[in-house]
């Protein structure tokens, strides 16, 4: 009698364990993103470039690419638009819908009470800063941008205002290039060009330094998840990734399988069930 109700507590146990759990989505890159550390920025640097092996007669080429020129304030005749060492050139200049968020940057959020919010609304409007109310409070976004006087200015309001200012970004600055809707996205670059480096530049289009050579590709068949570290001259590069359709067909599978190992077990369990009523009926019977 105790060993078959065991037996049937085991079988509503596999039937709970047996249920699927959630699988969560992976999502792959929508564009290339590379944190940088502070405290190994050459000195005079304005902006970060990403380099890729860019030649004149790929479908995406741009001899110089005007709108980032003007934006940026690089001229066609700067050492980085001419860049070619090695083959690699400027993603920023060289290919035809570039996005680029050139310029190292970090957020930072903090909260201040609405009336502060109200009175000091022009040195808040001159940070460019983003806010979000919050019943009395306002929330506040602030984009820190490497070798501007942003974060000195912070710092005057946080000791005038007696605030606490969080850094999101924990000493790292950040950049990225692409944006997810353009004709050359992360995944057309990342499948035409498979390695990657990042330049140094000042003001004026001058390249600084270059870092080593990374592969940013073909570890993987679909999609793919690229965390680019940058620090001094050494770039390093970490890919991960797992292809949808794959992923689809598991999750399919795990179910169908979950599915049938609860119907196993319920009808196992009905039958073990069913099994010790008999007996239980027939001793006393007997």
């Amino acid at each position: 009698m105790k060993k078959a109700g065991s037996v049937v507590l085991c079988a509503i146990l596999v039937s709970l364990l047996s249920v699927p759990t959630p699988v969560y989505a992976w999502r792959p890159d929508e564009f290339f993103g590379v944190s940088v550390d502070e405290a190994n920025i050459p000195t005079d640097t304005a902006y970060i470039d990403l380099l890729l092996p860019i030649s004149p007669e790929d479908e995406a080429y741009v001899p110089y690419h005007e709108a980032n020129g003007e934006a940026y304030g690089i001229s066609r005749d700067s050492e980085i638009v001419g860049y070619c060492a090695d083959g690699y050139r400027s993603y920023t200049f060289h290919i035809a819908d570039a996005v680029s968020d050139w310029r190292p940057h970090y957020t930072i959020f903090f909260s201040i009470p609405r009336e502060l919010h109200e009175e000091y609304a022009d040195t808040l409007e001159e940070l460019c800063m983003k806010t979000h109310r919050i019943s009395d409070r306002m929330e506040c976004e602030v984009d820190v941008a490497y070798g501007t006087d942003t974060k000195e200015k912070l710092q005057q309001i946080e000791a005038q205002w007696n605030l606490d200012i969080r850094e999101e970004s924990r000493g790292y600055y950040y950049t990225y290039y692409g944006i997810p809707d353009a004709e050359y996205d992360f995944e057309y670059l990342r499948t035409a060009y498979k390695s990657a480096k990042m330049a140094y530049v000042d003001a004026n289009g001058r390249v600084l330094g270059v870092s080593n050579e990374v592969l940013v590709n073909d570890r993987f068949p679909g999609g793919v998840h690229l965390a680019l570290d940058l620090s001094g001259d050494r770039l390093t590069a970490t890919v991960s990734g797992g292809p949808p359709v794959y992923l689809i067909g598991l999750v399919g599978v795990a179910f169908l399988v979950g599915v049938l190992s609860v119907g196993v077990s319920i009808c196992l369990g009905i039958c073990l069930l069913v099994v010790l009523i008999v007996r239980r009926f027939r001793k006393k019977k007997a």
